[in-house]
């Protein structure tokens, strides 16, 4: 379990880093606007032309993305595994560099650098923090205490062990990459990729293409990545020659920035909209509206990042399958005649529809195929961004369980209770969703069953009543008790666990009567969230009258002590129907006695911390609980114990006035089979 929390930790702390970097991703993307609308409209920005150099900031941070990435990421990581964070980031720095090849300097003090990838850069930074981690838990590599410096000096120097293996490490790593396995990857790619004589000019652009979609999928800025890897194979990238002035097929450059790339790689115009006019996705709305302006000039960062698309396999196959049927459908478009692309230099920030009138001379059928290609991204799309929202909102591994036909119901509740439950928002509830993992894996191919508990008179010892409870029963029958109603209670579903409890009930008591049978009272524990809801408490009282049924409704005392006013009502509501209620344990410390003023009740059910004395507090506890049921019944309410578990309790909760008793002593919970069998002969005889 505590391995599992560290993963999905260190998994989190990845989303993180990439929300980390959306305000400079976004900062340099609006000065690279500025550089690129100052050339659109010279003749008003004159004297401004040649302050800004958007190509040279685009290549930085292109080339430094992996770095920030490498920084952001160190940093949460140290945090999250309780180390000092900049002395980690610093190392993991060192590390990343030295391991990747990113930075280096030569035998001439030349520094020389490779673009890295973000990709790259999770990989040595999280290969760095854990190999940090794991060597500063070794004593012996601590040698300063705190007893004689102070904690902060005495944490700092503990990482100098730690620190020299570490990136002693990472220098052998960087040697062996590049003295053994980079020299030869060149020759390998140069034998799996195809000839670039023999391909035409959309087989260029397909393959060009699918290399870029590649690299932005695991983090790296798809187009220069695909630009220099075949550079290295080729001997220049594909769609430029070696001095960057375009090639003379313009036509096929235009094809790709206007046909293909609107919004960004992977034809990401359309998203933003999507999520903006659908509540379903209702958890990416923030981010719709952050990128919606950026998108209009094809800067799609906020949705890499933020969404995200890069390192999700969710989006794998739309970020790929929209730009090349965009490519087709334009191609098909232009083989037919219906319009031609013109040789014209068009900047990849031209906004779309307005980049298709500028490359077909004004042609109506190039606008018509560009809006045609944005509804259909929006198709290819739209189940993605669904199965997006249910992975955020959601715990996957609840999701896979409650799609079991034994829990259709529940399948049913989470795609109704999506857009109220929200994940991945802290480290705290990212605890809990591996938590609700670990649980959903232990109940898979289970199935709830209601169980029902006997209720006696004090006096008589005669049945007076049974309290419904659930239980989990698994395929080969056996039954327990259900250690995931927590979990889902966490998760907001407590009101559709206690409807499914009393679907369960209302077709058991028909059942009995079917066969003749009278049936006693049955309790219902319901929760705070389900009587809180006015709907669902007129549900279950228009249900009751229909079918002539009056429950004993359990209210637990922490629900009405955090949510009195609404609870008032619905136990007014209740009371009005004909229905008994009764506060559940009672005396575990939630509420002010005050509230039994407050809140009309028909009966209070002690807990079993004040039912159960301990024998070194015996006098004292006796006293406790003649006093609390004397209290009680001066209120007028009736006094129920729970937890009866031996004649001893028995005898000291009849000598201090209780009125109903439940416990094992007089029976464990049975199914609702084996309660036919007693409704089919209701006695009762205590055990003595």
């Amino acid at each position: 379990m505590f391995k599992n929390i560290a993963i999905a930790e260190d998994f989190y702390a990845i989303w993180e880093a990439f929300l980390s970097l959306l305000p400079v991703a976004l900062a340099i993307n609006v000065i690279i606007m500025l550089f690129e609308f100052s050339h659109l409209f010279q003749d008003v920005t004159v004297g401004y032309t040649d302050i800004l150099n958007g190509h040279e900031l685009d290549f930085l941070y292109s080339f430094l993305l992996p770095l920030f990435f490498n920084l952001a990421f160190s940093n949460l990581l140290a945090k999250a595994k309780n180390l000092e964070p900049l002395s980690t980031s610093l190392i993991a720095m060192v590390c990343f560099f030295r391991g990747s090849g990113f930075l280096r300097v030569t035998d001439d003090s030349i520094f020389g650098a490779d673009n890295g990838s973000i990709f790259t850069s999770i990989i040595f930074t999280w290969s760095a923090i854990k190999l940090l981690q794991y060597l500063t838990g070794i004593p012996k590599l601590k040698p300063f205490r705190t007893e004689s410096i102070s904690p902060l000096l005495a944490k700092n120097l503990n990482l100098l062990f730690p620190a020299i293996l570490t990136i002693l490490c990472f220098e052998l790593l960087g040697t062996f990459l590049t003295t053994t396995i980079t020299p030869q990857a060149a020759p390998i790619l140069s034998k799996l990729l195809p000839d670039f004589s023999s391909l035409s000019d959309l087989q260029e652009l397909i393959l060009y293409k699918v290399i870029a979609l590649g690299a932005w999928l695991v983090g790296m800025h798809g187009e220069k990545f695909s630009d220099g890897l075949l550079a290295s194979v080729y001997g220049f990238p594909m769609l430029r020659s070696p001095n960057g002035v375009m090639l003379e097929n313009l036509h096929i450059v235009n094809l790709h920035n206007v046909f293909m790339n609107f919004g960004g790689s992977g034809s990401t115009f359309v998203i933003p909209f999507l999520i903006l006019k659908n509540k379903r996705l209702h958890p990416f709305h923030e981010i719709g509206q952050i990128s919606t302006f950026f998108t209009l000039f094809n800067v799609n960062e906020v949705l890499l990042f933020g969404l995200p698309i890069a390192l999700n396999p969710v989006f794998i196959l739309p970020f790929c399958l929209a730009p090349l049927a965009n490519m087709a459908i334009t191609s098909f478009m232009v083989q037919q005649g219906l319009f031609s692309i013109d040789h014209v230099a068009v900047s990849w920030m031209t906004p779309p529809i307005y980049s298709a009138y500028l490359v077909s001379g004004g042609a109506p059928w190039a606008i018509l195929t560009q809006i045609f290609c944005i509804c259909m991204d929006g198709c290819i799309y739209w189940p993605f961004l669904i199965l997006a929202s249910r992975q955020r909102q959601a715990p996957s591994a609840l999701k896979k369980l409650f799609s079991d036909e034994n829990y259709g119901y529940l399948d049913r509740i989470l795609n109704n209770k999506q857009e109220q439950l929200f994940t991945l928002q802290q480290t705290a509830t990212l605890r809990k969703l591996t938590r609700t993992q670990q649980v959903t894996a232990q109940l898979k191919n289970s199935r709830l069953q209601v169980y029902y508990q006997p209720k006696v008179d004090a006096q008589t010892l005669e049945v007076s009543g049974f309290e419904a409870m659930l239980r989990l029963q698994n395929r080969q029958g056996h039954v327990y008790e259900p250690a995931f109603l927590p979990v889902l209670y966490r998760q907001g579903l407590s009101k559709f666990i206690d409807r499914r409890m009393i679907d369960l009930v209302f077709d058991h008591i028909l059942h009995w009567r079917s066969l003749g049978f009278q049936v006693p009272p049955i309790s219902l524990n319901l929760d705070r969230d389900f009587l809180c809801d006015p709907k669902v408490v007129q549900t279950l009282i228009q249900e009751a009258q229909k079918h002539h049924i009056m429950f004993t409704i359990e209210i637990t005392e922490n629900s009405y002590a955090m949510a009195v006013s609404a609870i008032q009502q619905a136990v007014q509501r209740l009371s009005a129907a004909g229905h008994y209620v009764a506060i559940d344990h009672f005396g575990t410390g939630y509420a002010a006695l005050e509230t039994l003023v407050n809140l009309a009740v028909h009966e209070v059910k002690l807990a079993q911390e004040i039912v159960v004395i301990p024998y070194n507090t015996r006098d004292k506890g006796r006293r406790l609980l003649e006093g609390t049921v004397q209290l009680c019944h001066s209120l007028g309410f009736k006094v129920s114990a729970e937890g009866i578990e031996s004649l001893e309790h028995l005898k000291q909760a009849q000598n201090c006035g209780v009125d109903i008793l439940q416990g094992g002593y007089f029976g464990m919970p049975i199914s609702h089979e084996k309660m036919e069998v007693f409704l089919a002969n209701p006695t009762y005889e205590a055990a003595t």
